[in-house]
């Protein structure tokens, strides 16, 4: 084994954002190029009125216990101060919003719905 330089200082940046104060910083400038795309994409489609594969129905993050739906829901809240459109759903709301996952329930907790 023969040490990198280059990848032990990737590391250590990268260990570096490891932390509390990072992570949120990180979430919201992730927030803001999400939301500029959408808007985007929106005014792109509207002059072009290009054709693609578009899914209008939202976005469902799963969790398969409580504990961890739980944590999610402190990432939710700093997402729903920045104006992102989230919302914290039970087992069968997702089951509502995702009839296929029928046969799985009893490994889903819940789950974070975004309709857009």
């Amino acid at each position: 084994f023969q040490a990198d330089p280059q990848f032990i200082l990737w590391g250590l940046k990268f260990l570096a954002q490891c932390t509390n104060s990072r992570a949120r910083i990180n979430s919201l400038a992730k927030h803001r190029i999400s939301a500029y795309s959408q808007k985007i994409l929106k005014e792109v489609v509207k002059e072009t009125n290009i054709q693609y594969e578009r899914n209008t129905k939202g976005l469902v993050y799963l969790y398969r216990n409580p504990e961890a739906l739980a944590a999610g829901s402190h990432h939710v809240r700093l997402l729903q101060e920045a104006g992102q459109s989230l919302e914290i759903v039970g087992k069968e709301r997702v089951l509502e919003l995702i009839p296929e996952l029928a046969d799985s329930q009893d490994q889903i907790a819940g789950g974070v719905f975004s309709a857009t």
